[in-house]
């Protein structure tokens, strides 16, 4: 009948047998149905696409993902982690982040993983150190701090700020540098110490604009000292850029705007004007005071970009918005002239007064800005919006990411960028508690992890809304000023090893509060290093309780760690590694062929299954810990089609694995293992025939399990040759340099 079945099936035509097949499955038992996939799955066509490419091109591949995924899917395979382990592939995932700006010709392993596990932190909204730095108050019933900061900048570690005029406050003659490597606090000022408007940085300089139209310019940690330059009249002094060592002024007067350039190492100054004409940056050449100019200066082609907006207006202005700006050199000469179409929003567009850093890079190679901009929504008021501007391609455009999905911005959200990821906060205006900094994802996946939050109190219900200072940041460090208090969160290693560890006073200035981290792994790992004679000796001294209480007929080894062991009971490696007189003996003698094997029987037949559950890396500061998973994945099973499992049913079966740690994996062996020889014995017809199962393993931890096992095998049929605290093992197999893995083992016990 089957010859007649098969037959038939071959007179068919191809859209028949498709159709044949749909009836004939739709007949099948859950039996027939796992069989059916026992067949057909051993055909399936698999390629390991990263196993077999060129290092080159597996570089290539891993520029484009996390620069902690090449240490991450090290697990994956031998063969995979023989070629994630490739410093080319390392160093080119690290050049991608840095964009080519770090030297890492001569950087090791370790090295390049320590900077990677910095990055994934970052990325990850993991930080290794927060802090909380509240300012000092006249009394406790003042509502602001005696010397308030509205604006921060952060230029790598160096945090920069002034105390700006507030009612009565005393406006500030003095502007401060905080090195976040080693909290060294630096205080510059003015020669006559005049009363400062505003302060800017770039990563060479901090400029100080005063009240008396002196600008003095320091180096930001160089030692030259300071320098100042004199503009004709306040008004320069709205528009200010600076970048590498060069700064530039734009006034905007009757008639013409004027713009001047001045470089801090030959001290010159240059200027040139743009009249108020038809077809110029200017929409009506009568008026100047609607227009506030913001300077892009381009120091290394020696040419300046200018921005123009309309300033704050009630007037709903509706429709796309053409937002023009134009690169000129510093002669004065124009040489091109761009035009943004933003999109559709009510109101008056315009930069964010009073003048802040408009212009704050992004990215290592300082291409990429983010520009603050505000506008008056006649519905909602005041509104913010974040603008993205690509220097190398003078693309200006909304910045698009897991915020902006819809409404395009909004006053009472701060939000940031470093490279592709974003930090930010929502509020929701009727909440008791705010979020204060949360990571909110990459470029490409959308996020909401809250990091810091805050409560009201009395001082803050009052300026509740106001706390809206943008985030600044990179890599290293994020800052949220909130007026009351700011914050600081801190990613890597403490290098210089003078980050705060206690809560105190700061400088004589602030409260420093330092928050407790709870990172992934946050805490130092006791590592352990196992030998393969430890090993050997292990599976030795539990060869006769598994022999006289489990008496297995078959061993399944869970690999990779459980193949060793699985082999050592089973073979021991040569008679003559034993002296003759331990051949009289008649115990030993038994071991010399097989820990398990009894006189006169065959050896006991090993299988093995593969599962994975360690695919996690370590984000803290032992960054060589993998963290275990919460999702075993089978990567060898046994054949359901072949003599595999029929050899399972009515045997003593010993599962042998290397360590006993969450569990997760002992868990999903014996049950699925179970589940199928249940299959196997109602396939076969051989109910009467009771299949047990028995687990042994070198080390067992002695921590809380996530996994659960049968009471039957715990009770009797479960070994492990040591229970050991929740310690890291280094087993030997896992060693890339087996030497240094025993010196290291030689060298703990020496410690014991």
């Amino acid at each position: 009948m089957a010859t007649d079945f098969i037959n038939a099936f071959r007179r068919l035509q191809t859209h028949e047998r498709g159709r044949a097949l749909q009836d004939l499955t739709a007949e099948l038992s859950t039996y027939e149905w796992r069989a059916l996939h026992a067949a057909t799955s051993s055909r399936t066509f698999q390629f390991d696409v990263i196993g077999s490419l060129p290092v080159e091109l597996v570089a290539q591949i891993f520029c484009l993902l996390d620069p902690a995924t090449p240490y991450r899917l090290q697990s994956v395979s031998k063969r995979w982690r023989d070629t994630l382990r490739s410093l080319h592939v390392l160093k080119a995932s690290l050049n991608q982040w840095y964009q080519g700006t770090v030297n890492l010709q001569d950087a090791e392993y370790a090295l390049c993983k320590k900077k990677a596990r910095d990055i994934h932190a970052f990325r990850t909204g993991k930080p290794s150190r927060i802090y909380k730095i509240i300012p000092k108050y006249d009394s406790d019933e003042s509502l602001l701090p005696s010397n308030p900061i509205y604006d921060f900048k952060l230029v790598g570690s160096s945090l920069i700020w002034h105390h700006v005029f507030h009612r009565d406050v005393t406006p500030s003659r003095s502007a401060c540098v905080l090195d976040l490597d080693t909290w060294h606090l630096r205080v510059l000022g003015g020669e006559a110490r005049e009363q400062i408007m505003n302060v800017f940085a770039s990563s060479e300089i901090v400029v100080l604009t005063t009240y008396a139209n002196v600008c003095y310019v320091h180096e930001l940690r160089g030692k030259q000292g300071c320098k100042k330059f004199r503009v004709p009249n306040r008004n320069f002094l709205k528009n200010v850029s600076c970048r590498g060592r060069t700064v530039a002024c734009v006034a905007c007067v009757d008639y013409h705007a004027s713009v001047y350039i001045w470089e801090y190492d030959s001290q010159r100054g240059r200027s040139f004007e743009i009249r108020h004409e038809l077809g110029n940056i200017f929409l009506n050449p009568q008026r100047h005071d609607s227009y506030i100019l913001a300077p892009l200066v381009q120091p290394e082609t020696q040419t300046i970009i200018i921005f123009t907006g309309a300033s704050r207006s009630p007037t709903p202005c509706q429709g796309p918005r053409d937002f023009e700006f134009r690169r000129y050199t510093y002669r004065g000469e124009c040489i091109s002239t761009h035009r943004a179409r933003l999109p559709d929003f009510d109101g008056a567009l315009g930069f964010e007064r009073p003048a802040i850093n408009d212009f704050v890079p992004v990215d290592y190679k300082e291409s990429i800005f983010a520009i603050y901009m505000h506008y008056y929504d006649i519905a909602q008021g005041e509104m913010s919006l974040l603008l993205r501007f690509n220097e190398e391609e003078n693309d200006l455009s909304v910045w698009q990411g897991p915020k902006y999905q819809g409404k395009q911005g909004s006053w009472w959200d701060s939000l940031a960028w470093w490279r592709d990821t974003c930090y930010g906060d929502r509020w929701d205006h009727e909440a008791e508690q705010r979020d204060m900094i949360a990571q909110m994802g990459t470029s490409d996946t959308k996020r909401y992890v809250p990091v810091v939050w805050d409560t009201k109190d009395f001082r803050r219900a009052l300026v509740w809304e106001k706390l809206n200072s943008p985030i600044v940041m990179n890599e290293k460090y994020i800052v949220r000023n909130t007026v009351l208090h700011f914050y600081i969160l801190c990613f890597g290693d403490d290098n210089e090893g003078q980050w705060p560890t206690k809560s105190g006073t700061l400088f004589d200035m602030w409260e420093l509060e330092v928050a407790v981290v709870q990172n992934t792994v946050a805490k130092m790992v006791e590592k352990v290093y196992v030998t393969y004679n430890q090993v050997h000796k292990l599976c030795q001294e539990a060869a006769d309780q598994i022999l006289n209480e489990f008496q297995p007929n078959l061993m399944i080894a869970i690999g990779g760690g459980g193949y060793v062991p699985a082999r050592i009971l089973r073979y021991v490696t040569s008679k003559s590694h034993f002296n003759a007189s331990e051949t009289k003996n008649p115990s030993t003698n038994n071991l010399l062929s097989s820990f398990l094997k009894k006189p006169n029987s065959p050896n006991i037949p090993i299988q093995a299954i593969g599962l994975s559950l360690y695919e996690q890396l370590g984000s803290g500061p032992d960054s060589e810990v993998e963290t275990p998973g919460t999702k075993v994945t089978r990567t060898q099973w046994l054949d359901l089609s072949s003599l595999e499992m029929a050899n399972l049913i009515g045997k003593n079966v010993l599962i042998v694995d290397e360590v006993d740690d969450t569990r997760t994996t002992l868990e999903y062996a014996v049950r699925e293992l179970e589940k199928d020889v249940e299959t196997a014995v109602k396939k076969l017809g051989r109910e009467g025939e009771k299949t047990n199962f028995s687990i042994f393993v070198l080390h067992n931890k002695d921590k809380a399990k996530k996994g659960q096992l049968p009471q039957e095998i715990l009770k009797g049929r479960y070994s492990a040759a040591r229970t050991v605290g929740d310690v890291w093992i280094n087993y030997p197999w896992e060693a890339t340099d087996i030497d240094e893995h025993d010196r290291l083992s030689r060298e703990q016990e020496s410690k014991q």
